[in-house]
């Protein structure tokens, strides 16, 4: 008697045009030629060969399928620890040379993970006591040490950082899009000590992030999600004021570590430092406090620039309204209530006579989809 074979399925969440923005889920069948999978009752049939593999998130750990289909650009997610290994184990031929590279990349991601592992076990062999003050006063020594820290050396390091986050990330060529969000950018930036550089990333999922030094990076799941272009504008501003207060570098050198905070506190800027340092970006999370005042800052920033600031709340609303434990900014940057309230509170007291931003907001919306 013979034996007989099904093809692998897997759980999966799709991103793509008329979709939610936080995407829609399905099951996805790996043929040996092809992908099966039925979005709003349309059956598709994908070759292998019409498809390829990136990583997503800081660490590259996301497995993205993504394909160039009807409207624009999809993307399916496996949805879980066994969707994953699913999908890796029984991948077609036809996607493993695409599945090696992003292993290699995971691979050397991981590698930066294991140095800081290293950096720990040398925190452990200093003295008691320098380790203990380390702790009992990591916010202010972090804080002293982010002082100490040329604005050129934070550039720098800014350079290092942006190009290991982006290594497996996709940039949109959208030229109307990438020129809006430069003339918002300028107006909130308008006299900083920073020079920004902006980019929109071709990524279907909601989020947005800024690396010190200047480098603001909009995914394009964001735009599509924001329903004018003040809600662009108020998470801009929101993203800027987390490199002017400087809070991205401040939360990285109270991670670093004790061996490396060490060598900063003494003035070691090498390249070396920095690139260990850069590593930890992946990792990086916001206090409350630093997202509240980021918040206070951005509606300044955006009531200086003549922008109107209620279009931060109205777009935090609107996603908390929605699947918000999907979506990546809010995973990031979390929204509790007494943080919600506070900008609510700062957004009223903000009220004046704004010009609407003038642009065709579904235009900009559309290029992104194509």
């Amino acid at each position: 008697m013979t034996a007989t074979t099904t093809n692998p399925t897997f759980a999966c969440q799709c991103y793509g045009p008329g979709l939610a923005p936080e995407g829609r889920r399905t099951t996805a069948e790996a043929q040996i030629e092809q992908l099966v999978l039925t979005i709003d009752g349309r059956l598709i049939r994908l070759p292998w060969k019409s498809c390829s593999i990136t990583g997503g998130g800081f660490d590259h750990q996301q497995l993205q399928l993504s394909w160039k289909g009807d409207g624009g650009n999809w993307t399916i997610v496996p949805s879980d620890a066994k969707a994953f290994t699913s999908l890796v184990e029984n991948a077609p031929a036809a996607l493993k040379n695409q599945l090696d590279r992003w292993q290699q990349g995971v691979k050397r991601v991981n590698r930066g993970f294991r140095l800081g592992a290293l950096a720990l076990g040398f925190i452990v062999a200093l003295p008691f006591l320098l380790l203990a003050l380390f702790l009992a006063r990591s916010d202010a020594i972090a804080q002293w040490i982010t002082d100490q820290i040329p604005l050129e050396m934070e550039q720098k390091f800014g350079d290092i950082a942006f190009k290991q986050t982006t290594q497996q990330m996709a940039l949109l060529n959208a030229p109307d899009v990438q020129r809006v969000i430069e003339e918002i950018g300028a107006k909130l930036t308008a006299g900083s000590a920073y020079t920004y550089h902006w980019f929109v990333a071709d990524d279907p999922t909601v989020n947005a992030f800024a690396v010190p030094g200047g480098y603001v990076v909009v995914n394009s799941g964001l735009i599509e999600s924001a329903e004018s272009a003040e809600e662009l504008a108020g998470v801009l501003a929101h993203e800027v004021q987390h490199v002017e207060q400087r809070h991205s570098l401040k939360q990285l050198v109270k991670q670093a570590g004790l061996a490396l905070t060490i060598k900063l506190a003494l003035g070691d800027w090498g390249e070396s430092v920095l690139a260990e340092l850069s590593r930890n970006l992946a990792s990086l999370s916001f206090s409350r406090d630093h997202e509240t005042k980021a918040d206070a800052k951005a509606v300044d920033a955006l009531r200086e620039a003549g922008i109107d600031p209620s279009g931060l709340l109205r777009f935090f609303e609107n996603l908390a309204q929605g699947n918000g434990e999907s979506i990546a900014l809010l995973s990031t940057h979390p929204a509790p209530m007494d943080r919600m309230e506070a900008l609510r509170a700062a957004t009223e007291s903000a009220t004046g006579d704004y010009q609407a931003l003038d642009y065709d907001w579904q235009a900009i919306k559309a290029e992104v989809k194509n």
